[in-house]
């Protein structure tokens, strides 16, 4: 399955909607794994609760995907590599340093701008 960029309730929603279970269901299955409840999933399908790591890992699991198609999942990767507290200072130096890739550049050229616009 290919990576969202969609914000994690609608792309839950959207899988879901795919996969053709309710929330209910979901909950059913990662409960199996030992977390979620029913009030938390709900909470993150509305928006009313941010999604954290574990709680993307899981439902994906759930859903057998890879949580890697969330992009909010992608995002605190990419700041755990850039955190010293996680990786040492001199590791995330260095990852803050690597040569960001054509599609990155090209991004980041086009949305140049102030950080108060």
């Amino acid at each position: 399955m290919a990576e969202t960029d969609r914000p994690f309730p609608e792309a839950l929603n959207g899988l879901l909607k795919e996969h053709e279970i309710s929330q209910r269901e979901l909950v059913r299955r990662v409960r199996r794994r030992g977390w979620g409840s029913v009030l938390g999933i709900n909470q993150l399908a509305r928006g009313e609760l941010a999604p954290t790591p574990v709680a993307m890992a899981n439902i994906a699991n759930a859903l057998q995907i890879d949580p890697h198609y969330f992009a909010e999942f992608r995002l605190a990767q990419a700041r755990n590599k850039l955190d010293p507290d996680k990786v040492g200072q001199d590791a995330a130096l260095a990852n803050l340093r690597k040569k960001p890739n054509k599609e990155t550049r090209s991004q980041t050229h086009v949305n140049r701008g102030s950080a108060f616009d």
